[in-house]
C-alpha cells in the first residue's frame, strides 16, 4: 500500500504549529526512507514531501541537511519535464540554501535554472522568478567604462588657441597716436611782452588765434616809435577781448582725437564677462507640497493574479495589517474552498512586519480538481478557536472524514477577510 503523503505532510504541519518542529521532521524523515524506492521514478508526492523535509531542516537551523535532501530531490526530479512548477520550486529551495552556505556557484547555477525554466512553469511575473532574477542581477559583475583621454591637441576651455593657431600680431595692435608737442607762437616783433598774451595751439584755437592777431593790429598802431609816454599810450589803448576762461593744456589734450584702445589676446582671454546686478525682484513663495498620507496596510492576499491559473503545488504571498502582526490573540487561518466547502489549512506565519509565502496544495493530487475554479479565504480567528478547528481537522483526516466535512463555516467570520479565486492548472 503506497504510503499517504499528503496526508502525512498534514500531519507535519499540524506538529509545527502546535509547536513541536523535531516530532514533525521525524515524521517525515521516517516517511522519506519508507518511499525512497519511488525515488527513481521522481514520484511527485515523494518530491514534496522531500520539500516540505528540507524546509523544515532550514527552519532548525541545518541548512547543511537542507542542502542533501534538495539535492537528492531535485537530481530525481530533473529527470522529469524540465518545466514542472515542482522542478522550478526545488532549484529554487536549494538556490535559497546555497546562497544562505555562501556557496555562490551553486546559488547562481539554480537560479539561472529558476529563471530559464520558471516564466513557463510558474508565470512571467511569479514572485520565484522575480527573486532569481534579482539574485543574477546583483551577481553580475560590473562593466568599468574608462573615459578616453583627451587628445593632445584639444584647445584650452578658454578658447585661446595655443599654438600654431592664426592668432593676431602685437604688431597689429596701434598705439595711441603721439600727443603733438605744445609749440609756441612766434612772437610778434613789434609787439611789446604782455602778461596777458598767451600762446595758443593753432589746431585746436585757430578762431580765438584770429582775434588775437587782430588785437595785435590795433595795438601796433596806437604805440608808434618816439612815443614819450608809452605807460599811458598803453593805459588807453583797449585791452584785447579775453575769453571767459582759456583751455588748459590738459583739456585740450583731451579734446584730441584719441586711438581705440584695443585688448590684447590675453586680457580678452582672460577677462571675465562683467556680472549682471543682482536682481532686486522678489521670488515667489514657493508651493507648499502636500504629502499625501500613506495608504492603510490591509491583511490581504497579494498573490497569485485573481482568476489566474496556478500550478500544483503554487506559493501565495499576502500583506498584513500592522494590527495583525502585533496581535498576541488572534491568528489569520488560511483556507481553501472548492464545491461549497471550506478547508481550514493553516495560518499565516509573521515575519517582521510581514507574512511569509505559503505554500498551497489544491487537491490531494495533481489531476484532482484540473480546471476547477477554487476559492482562498482567510479568516481572523482567536487562537481558542483555530485550535478546536486543528484538533477537528487532524480527528477528521485520522478517520477519512475530512474530505465530506470540511471546517465548518459558523466558525468562520461572516465576512472574510480576504478572499481571492484561482484556476487549478
Amino acid at each position: 500500500m503506497p504510503l499517504a503523503f499528503d496526508h502525512l505532510r498534514q500531519q507535519a504541519r499540524a506538529l509545527v504549529e502546535a509547536g513541536n518542529p523535531s516530532a514533525a521532521r521525524a515524521l517525515l524523515e521516517d516517511a522519506v526512507g519508507q518511499g525512497r524506492a519511488g525515488l527513481a521514478e521522481g514520484d511527485p508526492e515523494l518530491l514534496e514531501t522531500m520539500r516540505q523535509l528540507a524546509g523544515l531542516h532550514s527552519a532548525a537551523g541545518d541548512p547543511a541537511g537542507a542542502r542533501r535532501v534538495l539535492e537528492e530531490a531535485a537530481a530525481a526530479a530533473r529527470g522529469g519535464a524540465g518545466a514542472d512548477p515542482l522542478v522550478v520550486m526545488l532549484a529554487f529551495d536549494l538556490a535559497v540554501v546555497a546562497e544562505e552556505l555562501a556557496n555562490r556557484h551553486v546559488a547562481r547555477r539554480n537560479f539561472a535554472e529558476v529563471a530559464d525554466l520558471g516564466p513557463a512553469a510558474l508565470g512571467e511575473d511569479h514572485w520565484v522568478v522575480a527573486r532569481a532574477r534579482d539574485y543574477l542581477d546583483a551577481a553580475a559583475p560590473a562593466v568599468s567604462v574608462s573615459a578616453s583621454p583627451a587628445p593632445a591637441s584639444a584647445q584650452p576651455a578658454s578658447g585661446v588657441p595655443t599654438s600654431g593657431a592664426p592668432g593676431v600680431s602685437p604688431a597689429s595692435f596701434s598705439a595711441p597716436a603721439p600727443v603733438p608737442p605744445l609749440s609756441s607762437a612766434p612772437p610778434l616783433a613789434s609787439a611789446p611782452p604782455s602778461s596777458a598774451r598767451r600762446n595758443w595751439l593753432p589746431a585746436a584755437l585757430g578762431g580765438v588765434a584770429g582775434g588775437i592777431i587782430v588785437a595785435v593790429v590795433v595795438a601796433v598802431l596806437l604805440v608808434r616809435p618816439g612815443d614819450d609816454q608809452p605807460e599811458s599810450t598803453a593805459a588807453t589803448r583797449p585791452a584785447p577781448s579775453q575769453p571767459a576762461a582759456a583751455p588748459t593744456a590738459s583739456a585740450a589734450i583731451s579734446a584730441l582725437p584719441q586711438a581705440p584702445v584695443v585688448p590684447s589676446a590675453a586680457a580678452s582671454a582672460t577677462t571675465a564677462p562683467p556680472t549682471p546686478p543682482p536682481s532686486t525682484a522678489t521670488a515667489p513663495p514657493a508651493a507648499t507640497r502636500t504629502t499625501p498620507p500613506a495608504a492603510a496596510v490591509r491583511t490581504r492576499i497579494v498573490g497569485p493574479a485573481a482568476n489566474s491559473r496556478v500550478p500544483y503545488p503554487f506559493d501565495a504571498r499576502f500583506t498584513v495589517s500592522p494590527a495583525d502582526v502585533k496581535s498576541t490573540n488572534t491568528v489569520v487561518a488560511l483556507l481553501i474552498c472548492v464545491a461549497g466547502r471550506c478547508y481550514l489549512d493553516g495560518k499565516l506565519d509573521i515575519i517582521g512586519n510581514g507574512a511569509a509565502p505559503y505554500t498551497i496544495y489544491l487537491g490531494s493530487t495533481r489531476p484532482e480538481g484540473a480546471g476547477v475554479t477554487w476559492r482562498l479565504r482567510l479568516d481572523r480567528l482567536p487562537k481558542a478557536t483555530y485550535n478546536d478547528l486543528i484538533d477537528r481537522r487532524d480527528a477528521a483526516i485520522a478517520d477519512g472524514t475530512w474530505g465530506d466535512k470540511g471546517t465548518p463555516m459558523s466558525a468562520l467570520n461572516a465576512t472574510p477577510v480576504s478572499t481571492l479565486a484561482v484556476v487549478k492548472g
